[in-house]
């Protein structure tokens, strides 16, 4: 693999630092990370668990080789090879690895501030042939084939959804691996009806919870809808629905404000003693991030750390998931 940043990338190219990762959710940690400093002759292997400087240092879990690193006025590369298997975050050659960077001026990895992102990266992606090969050569017509009968349709297989067990959804994921389940049906060719189901194992039935659509899989720029049982609690801002429509823009809590632009309904939100599920339809093209009825949406989610009703800050209980709605479980085809 090979990390180029060209000299007007932003990338301070003669000085500095800048370093690649492997997540396991799209955020910074747990992540298996590749760090170059200019003006060193190769990167270096770090891991990282946590957002403090203490949890961020190299380690021996994953390996590289074939390392190099050139730095200059044009811009800096950086040059390794990892095994597939190696580290806390194993690379996949075909499917979504969710990759994150961050760059920075001092001559060690240190705050990067908002010099950071994610990307899901399928390593199987070929580009397309930069020019078209040579016409074969004209022949004279063969016969006509004969006709063949039609072929049988391929046994399903597996796939990364299940069979909806709501009724009125074909498709799910659990989120969490806890019971934070995404049940989902879509609607025609422009809405989709989305179910977030918390059951008790999950430990997200007693407060509030969100579910979200977001361009990178960072909490922002995102949109999200909150929902809980209370009435007066902001957000949701003093209304009888229970869920409601919120744009995310930062991390402060005045970067999450209702939306007008990412539509919901019809809404529903209700609660037992074995969990609680939210309810709501959106549009496909509305809001900053429009769904995408095949290929990768990532989206995140998160909920009380308490079990409390009025939004706050959520702790450790948040996370980011590759969700294909085109996705198709055995049993259930999705028109």
């Amino acid at each position: 693999m090979a990390v180029e940043a060209r000299a007007g990338s932003g990338v301070p190219t003669n000085r500095g630092w800048l370093a690649i990762a492997w997540s396991k959710t799209g955020y910074m940690f747990p992540a298996d990370a590749v760090v170059g400093v200019a003006g060193s002759s190769k990167p270096a292997a770090y891991a990282i668990e946590g957002y403090s400087g203490t949890t961020v240092g190299p380690t021996s879990r994953f390996s590289l080789g074939n390392t190099a690193l050139a730095s200059g006025t044009s811009g800096i590369v950086m040059r390794f090879a990892r095994n597939g298997t190696d580290g806390a975050v194993p690379v996949k050659y075909s499917g979504a690895n969710q990759i994150i960077w961050a760059f920075g001026s001092s001559s060690r990895p240190t705050d990067h501030g908002m010099n950071r992102g994610g990307k899901a990266v399928d390593f199987s992606c070929l580009p397309a042939p930069s020019s078209s090969p040579p016409p074969p050569p004209k022949l004279s017509p063969p016969p006509p084939p004969k006709p063949s009968p039609p072929p049988s349709a391929p046994p399903c297989k597996p796939s990364a959804c299940k069979r909806s067990s709501l009724p009125g959804y074909t498709g799910s994921v659990d989120l969490t691996g806890k019971g934070f389940v995404l049940h989902w049906k879509r609607q025609g060719r422009q809405s989709l009806s989305v179910a977030v189901e918390a059951k008790a194992s999950s430990g997200a039935h007693k407060g509030w919870f969100a579910l979200g659509w977001s361009k990178t899989g960072s909490m922002f720029p995102a949109d999200v809808a909150v929902g809980n049982l209370a009435t007066s609690a902001s957000p949701p801002a003093k209304s009888a629905a229970a869920v409601a429509a919120y744009g995310i823009s930062g991390y402060a809590a005045s970067a999450v404000k209702p939306s007008s632009k990412f539509v919901i309904g019809p809404i529903g939100f209700s609660s037992t003693a074995k969990g609680a599920i939210m309810r709501f339809s959106r549009n496909k093209t509305d809001g900053s991030v429009p769904v995408k009825y095949n290929g990768v949406n990532r989206i995140i989610w998160a909920f009380s750390p308490d079990g409390s009703k009025t939004v706050g800050y959520h702790k450790n209980n948040w996370g980011t998931k590759a969700v294909d709605f085109g996705c198709v479980p055995c049993s259930n085809a999705i028109k």
